[in-house]
Order: structure tokens, then C-alpha cells, then sequence
């Protein structure tokens, strides 16, 4: 069964600096550098922007001095020339100890196989590559492939755990034909209600083309929620298929108290930081933790404790948190290559750096050394 995380607020945590988790000042751990590797933020957008999330968190925990090690995201250009520029570039450092290679570049195998001929004592990691999994295991110590998103089931074991008594589900033909998986997690979810006495409704909405469209889509979804309310009262789930309906539904949610056991890209840290209009510094965007912490004391003042929750962070940035993480544990201590891949040496790693857990298992049988990861839900 998933694990799920219930933030327990209180002034300690709250005022946990953003490395709570990583090495004290003054620690006896060696000093690691990480490469991160990925494609430009046009073509390797989300790689791309979580390399930036980790590079940008290592800034600030070297000067908060709650860290030594250093994170340095290396981009390659559109051009093999260009690419060979960064191999080059790290080859050269006698100071990299690890690299993580995450994205689509059609230069990322060859850039993999340089750096393994000219410095084969580099930890070489691999994080959301498009490449199979026999690729990875062949030239790369351990690589994670992100599950393709939650379950419908473990959508519907969250909202259980929350209070809900019927879940909700608001769909469009159009969303359905864009998202080849939705059909089947809906199915699921509409499963995992009847094991749980849990109520399941699905309501079609009208495609969205245009503005118009958007605000007729979300006026009828208010006015349907209310309908909801007064069918099964306020301990209800609500899902939304994508960002318009989530728009409405978390504004409704928060109004009436209802349940918001996961949105529609899975993750609803920036739809509360944005309804709570909550900044958070560029440099600390990567401390999913201490973020869900601090979203967590806004969503108290909303009573809306326990009736929110969702993935702590997509899975795809949860595979490169995971490689950076278990890159720097296995140099400071000296791991072999079997304890490399052991999960329980990944997930301590992880909750030991981060703070975050979740559950890793072999892509297939035998090849231990690339993970199918998924990030564990949380409850604010």
C-alpha cells in the first residue's frame, strides 16, 4: 500500500530552515559535486526546470552553510558541437564526482558514452531519460523512470482517508481524447469508490476552445457542486480533468470545505501558493517540503485542515531528486554497486537530503539498477 504523508504543522517545523535535512555545517562528510545534465528549457522543459530547482537549492544551502556539496546544471545545446563543449567541460573538473543525465536530447547517449571513456571513475545517474531501459541499465550505474502519473485508486484511498463520503469527477470528451490514460484512471477511481462504500458521480462538461468556453465550463461546475452539496452534504471529493476545472473547484472547495484529494497534473502546491498568494523565492522552490509545510499553515487558516492533498511533487522532478540525492549518500559513504540499488538505501538517502519518500521498483525482472519511481502523496 502507498504511503501517505500527513503534514503535522506546528512552530518547529514551520521554522525549519530550508536544509533541515541536509548535512550540518561542520560535518564530517566528504564534499560532493554533482553535474546535472539536460536539454535546453524549450526542448527538455521539465528536466530542465527541475535541474534549476535542485542547482538553485544547493546555492542556497552552501550559503546558509547547512551544506558543502554543489550542484552544477550543464545544458546542451541543439548542436553536437555544442554538446561536446559541456563533455569536455566536465571531464575537465577534477572535482566532479557524480553526473545526472535527465531529458530527450538526441545528444545524450553519445554525451553519456565520452564521459564514460574518458573518466570512468564518475557515479554516472540517470533521471527521466528517453531511452529504454536495457540502454540505462547498460551505460549507466542507476537510472529512474517516473511513473506516468497516480493512480486512480491511490486518488481515491487518499480522499477515503481524508472524510470523503462520494467522490466527483468533472470530465471532457476533449480531455479524455488528449490524455490517452484518463479513460482508465477514471475507471479506476469509480472501482476503488465501490471498494470503499464511497459514492462515485462523473459529470460530463462542454470541451474548452476558447475564453467564453472557460467561463461557461466554470460556471457550470460551481452551480453543479452545489447540486453535489445537497446530494451527499460536504464531505465529498472533487476532480477535475484540467486547470480550468481545477480553477473553480479548489475556489469551491475552499468556500464549502470540501475534499481535494488530487488536481489534475497531480500536484497542487502552485494552485494554493497562487490562491494564497504566497511568494516563494525562486531559490526555494526546490524545498518541497518546507513549501508544503509553510502552504499547509495557510491552508489552516482556512479550515481547510486534512481536506487537501495530492503528489508532493511530480514524479519526473521526484526522479532527478532522487538521483542527485542518492548520487551524494553513496560517494559520502563509499556504497558498492549492490547497495547502490537497494531500495532502502535510496529511500533513506532521499528522506535524509529532502525530506520527501516514495516507492522505487525494478522497471523489470532482474534489472536492478533502473527504478519505476513514484512520489508519495501528502495530506495538508
Amino acid at each position: 500500500m502507498k504511503k501517505i504523508i500527513t503534514m503535522i504543522l506546528s512552530i518547529a517545523m514551520l521554522s525549519l530552515p530550508m536544509a533541515a535535512y541536509s548535512k550540518a555545517e561542520g560535518g564530517d562528510e566528504k564534499r560532493v559535486k554533482v553535474g546535472i545534465v539536460t536539454g535546453t528549457s524549450s526542448s527538455d522543459k521539465d528536466s530542465y526546470e527541475a535541474a534549476k530547482k535542485m542547482s538553485d537549492l544547493y546555492q542556497l544551502r552552501n550559503k546558509d552553510k547547512n551544506s558543502n556539496d554543489e550542484i552544477k546544471h550543464f545544458v546542451l545545446p541543439a548542436n553536437s558541437n555544442g554538446a561536446k563543449k559541456v563533455v569536455d567541460k566536465i571531464v575537465a573538473d577534477e572535482n566532479m564526482n557524480a553526473v545526472v543525465f535527465s531529458g530527450n536530447d538526441k545528444n545524450m547517449l553519445s554525451c553519456i558514452n565520452d564521459i564514460k571513456s574518458k573518466r570512468d571513475d564518475l557515479l554516472l545517474m540517470g533521471a527521466d531519460l528517453s531511452m529504454t531501459a536495457e540502454e540505462m541499465s547498460k551505460n549507466l550505474d542507476l537510472s529512474y523512470i517516473p511513473a506516468e502519473e497516480s493512480s486512480g485508486k491511490d486518488t481515491v484511498m487518499l480522499a477515503k482517508e481524508m472524510g470523503a463520503e462520494a467522490f466527483v469527477v468533472y470530465y471532457s470528451e476533449k480531455d479524455l481524447k488528449d490524455n490517452k490514460n484518463l479513460s482508465k484512471k477514471i475507471e479506476d477511481m469509480k472501482k476503488e469508490c465501490a471498494n470503499q462504500g464511497v459514492e462515485f458521480t462523473e459529470v460530463k462538461v462542454a470541451d474548452i476552445n476558447s475564453k467564453e468556453d472557460e467561463y461557461k465550463v466554470k460556471k457550470y461546475i460551481s452551480e453543479d457542486i452545489e447540486k453535489q452539496i445537497y446530494k451527499y452534504g460536504k464531505n465529498i471529493n472533487v476532480y477535475g480533468t484540467n486547470s480550468t476545472m481545477d480553477d473553480v473547484i479548489i475556489k469551491r472547495a475552499i468556500k464549502s470545505r470540501l475534499i481535494i484529494a488530487e488536481t489534475s497534473d497531480g500536484c497542487i502546491e502552485n494552485d494554493l501558493r497562487d490562491l494564497y498568494r504566497t511568494i516563494i523565492k525562486s531559490a526555494e522552490r526546490g524545498n518541497f517540503r518546507g513549501n508544503v509545510s509553510l502552504l499547509a499553515g495557510k491552508n489552516s487558516k482556512y479550515n481547510m485542515d486534512r481536506r487537501v492533498g495530492g503528489l508532493l511533487m511530480p514524479n519526473d522532478t521526484f526522479a532527478m531528486y532522487s538521483a542527485v540525492d542518492t548520487a551524494i549518500a553513496a560517494l559520502e559513504q563509499d556504497v558498492n554497486e549492490n547497495k547502490l540499488c537497494m531500495a532502502s538505501f535510496i529511500e533513506k538517502s532521499i528522506s535524509e537530503k529532502d525530506g520527501i519518500s516514495g516507492a522505487f521498483r525494478n522497471a523489470k525482472p532482474g534489472m536492478k539498477n533502473v527504478k519505476i519511481v513514484s512520489v508519495d502523496q501528502v495530506i495538508y
